[in-house]
């Protein structure tokens, strides 16, 4: 007999894209994206902010999180809930820098674009 594989979970599409929300407030407690997914912070190309996005919207895919943001210029944060939480303390453009990460307390928040 075979084994079978009783995942439920679709694939992830090689393709997936992903786009701007926009730049939240955030707080120590209650995080406004509860999970740290990974810190790049000592990684950080600051000549290409796009390649910390990119490895950032990568950590969010592989846990299949449709939101997630960049806090402290390299601090990649998401949260199974994330779509509801992510501006519990409201929009600041000018907490984020280059409209790409925030800065301290401050999460520039990108979705994936889920086809249909």
């Amino acid at each position: 007999m075979e084994p079978t594989d009783e995942s439920t979970e679709e694939p992830i599409p090689e393709d997936l894209k992903f786009e701007p929300v926009g730049c939240f407030r955030d707080r120590y407690h209650p995080r406004a994206m509860p999970e740290l997914l990974k810190n790049f912070r000592g990684t950080i190309d600051w000549s290409n902010l796009s390649n910390t996005v990119q490895k950032c919207a990568d950590e969010a895919m592989n846990k299949r999180q449709q939101y997630f943001g960049l806090q402290y210029y390299g601090e990649c944060w998401g949260g199974e809930e994330a779509d509801l939480t992510y501006d519990t303390y409201g929009s600041n453009p000018g907490g984020c820098y280059k409209n790409m990460v925030g800065k301290a307390w401050h999460n520039f928040v990108y979705k994936f674009i889920i086809p249909e």
